[in-house]
């Protein structure tokens, strides 16, 4: 990986006081993993600031923290948990077609991480796009917009303990094997 330049200036940053963004000489950098996040986290970091990084993607985010340290700079990471899982997957079962769902992040390139729901269908129904789609729209219409499952899996059963709780933990490893993230 190519570290370029950062673009963005000390004066940048301190324009940006007004918002609540940086005060005392410590910063806030949220989506500090990737993008604009990272290149202002770092900027921000070479810059003399004490930067706090946040994302939801906690590889990608500790990445960053490396590099500016590497830079010279003071990062501390922390973890962000955007979405709600549980209120999520309460909504999801509303759905008529839905008996049992677990949901979890999934690595994604762009967002860091999305919102995956692995949905085991109720007897009779025939998993398909159109249902994703249509489950994907009825979460939409319930909980705020980027809380909807980007990506469904229809799956016949979900990884459970003895005492029948669902093993989300084993899901996560999944997708992490799955998108090459480590696991």
């Amino acid at each position: 990986m190519e570290i370029r330049e950062p673009s963005i200036t000390r004066g940048d940053i301190l324009r940006l006081e007004d918002d609540s963004f940086h005060r005392d000489n410590v910063c806030i950098v949220t989506g500090a993993g990737t993008g604009i996040g990272r290149a202002t986290a770092i900027a921000a970091a070479a810059n003399g600031l004490t930067v706090v990084g946040v994302d939801i993607n906690e590889e990608e985010g500790e990445k960053t923290r490396e590099m500016a340290h590497k830079m010279g700079g003071r990062m501390v990471f922390a973890r962000a948990d955007l979405t709600r899982d549980r209120e999520i997957e309460d909504c999801l079962m509303k759905h008529a077609a839905v008996a049992m769902v677990a949901v979890v992040g999934s690595p994604d390139p762009v967002r860091g991480e999305v919102v995956k729901a692995f949905i085991v269908p109720k007897v009779g129904v025939s998993p398909d796009e159109g249902l994703a789609a249509e489950i994907r729209s009825f979460v939409k219409t319930r909980l705020a917009a980027h809380e909807y499952p980007r990506e469904i899996e229809f799956v016949d059963e979900l990884p459970m303990t003895t005492t029948g709780k669902i093993m989300r933990r084993e899901l996560k490893k999944l997708e992490m094997e799955r998108k090459g993230a480590g696991g």
